[in-house]
Parts: C-alpha cells; structure tokens; sequence
C-alpha cells in the first residue's frame, strides 16, 4: 500500500475561468454511459479523479503509474478510523472504489495520475454531480383496450 491522496478539484475545471468558486471537491462523477462495466448505473457509477501520491520515495513515471494507482486505491478503501463507539456499520470514505482506467500526467504542480474509478455509491459528499441512472431499459407504453361488444 502507498499513501496517497486525491487531489482536490473545482467544479467546473479550466473551463469558465471567470467562475471563482472557493468550492473544491475531490472528483467528478463520469455521465457517459459504460457498457463494459457490469452493473453501471444501478450499482456502480464512474468517478473522474486525480491522485497525489504523498511517498516521495516512489516516483510516478509513465511505466509504473498503473501499480501505484492499484496500490493507492488499496490505501483508499481502509475504513476510517472510529472516534467512539458506535453500532453503525462502517464503509470506506468514498465508497468501495475499484480501477477503471489510469493515466499519466504531469502540470506545473508535478506529475501525478489521472484515474476513473468504479463506486457503489451513487452520491458522495466529496465528489461533484451524482451517478447518473443508466442501464435500465425504456418502460412500453400501456395501450388503452377497446371493449366490443
């Protein structure tokens, strides 16, 4: 495992420089559809995020970012440490997360790796939007029937 954190991002990247917003979040849900993920849009959502990695021993290079993103989403997953006793069930703080994709990059604050990551929860406080709902199938319309008599 390798400490690591998410890397936090506005709302609306570099897209409207004129928007100031104070807001930072730590990721952004994905709201294109994903047909090879199994259960996409009823269990699994798709979160945008760009990782930091805190070790400065381990270097991100283009041939390595692939096992550090897998050890630092590892990191990720561990429950919270309590602050006092209670029955209510624990979960991780973003959600189960697993690798989707990875990517390097590298901007003024250094290299560091791009990632979507699949998620169970379809809405978490740290991350922009929400899941949106796909994968369900259009419902017929229901047709009035005529009696004859």
């Amino acid at each position: 495992m390798i400490e690591c954190k998410l890397r936090p991002r506005p709302e609306f990247g570099t897209v409207l420089k004129s928007y100031k917003s104070n807001k930072k979040k730590l990721g952004r849900y994905h709201s294109s559809y994903f047909h090879d993920v199994s259960g996409y849009g009823k269990s699994k959502w798709i979160v945008l995020a760009e990782i930091d990695i805190i070790d400065k021993k381990d270097k991100i290079t283009l041939e390595n970012h692939q096992t550090l993103a897998k050890d630092c989403i590892e990191y990720l997953n561990q429950l919270p440490i309590k602050k006092r006793k209670t029955r209510k069930k624990q979960t991780p703080l973003y959600g189960n997360l697993e690798l989707y994709r990875s990517y390097y990059r590298e901007d003024k604050s250094g290299p560091h790796i791009m990632v979507m990551l699949i998620t169970d929860q379809k809405k978490n406080k740290h991350f922009w939007g929400t899941g949106v709902a796909g994968g369900s199938r259009a419902r017929k319309r229901k047709t009035k029937t005529t009696k004859t008599y």
